[in-house]
């Protein structure tokens, strides 16, 4: 709750910056499984990292506003908090993967020391990419929207901008940076369809009653 009070700004950062950081951990909590295979691993990845997404971006934030505070104009109170999560959303994420700071480091600084080609070599792979939790740069958006917007229909155009910009910059990406995936199966896909965006249309409808 302190962290709101700092500011609906300075609280849209931390909430973005903990998508990042958390999924990291998810890794290797995953890590710790036992898996089949690559498929079931991404898709447990998918479960994880969307929950936590979910609750993170879009719940707490009305878990920890007061009710009377949820249609003022204040700079603390729920809608200007959500537009500032939007706007965090659209600037930080692709941004963030846009730099590649890892790859960078990498490339630019510790292959040029590298004590043979091999281990040169090793260094120009590419960032490992998850599919499971680029699933989730998308659902947490299409969760934010739906969850906020009754109260807040300007979310439908921040998100479809926060979208676009997670197309482009994965496409990006996905050509130039990421190492290639290994071959999957249709777990994820299923996951997203069946199940996740389904919870994300009843919480639409539940907020909108």
């Amino acid at each position: 709750k302190n962290g709101f009070e700092r500011g609906s700004s300075f609280a849209a950062f931390e909430i973005v910056i903990l998508n990042i950081a958390v999924p990291k951990l998810f890794q290797l909590v995953n890590y710790l499984e036992s898996h089949p295979h690559e498929t079931s691993y991404q898709a447990s990845l998918y479960i994880k990292i969307c929950i936590f997404r979910w609750i993170n971006t879009a719940v707490i934030t009305t878990v920890v506003k007061p009710l009377l505070s949820t249609l003022e104009a204040s700079k603390g109170a729920l809608i200007p908090s959500v537009h500032q999560i939007l706007k965090a959303e659209i600037m930080t994420v692709p941004l963030v993967h846009m730099l590649d700071i890892p790859g960078n480091i990498k490339r630019h600084i510790l292959a040029p020391h590298a004590t043979n080609q091999a281990a040169m070599n090793s260094f120009f792979t590419g960032a490992p990419c998850f599919l499971g939790e680029k699933y989730t740069d998308v659902t947490k958006i299409v969760f934010l929207c739906f969850f906020y917007s009754v109260i807040f229909p300007s979310s439908f155009f921040f998100g479809a901008a926060a979208l676009g910009l997670t197309y482009m910059t994965a496409k990006f990406n996905l050509l130039r940076t990421w190492a290639p995936m290994p071959k999957l199966g249709d777990d994820i896909a299923k996951l997203s369809r069946q199940v996740f965006f389904p919870l994300a249309l009843l919480a639409l409808v539940i907020m909108s009653e």
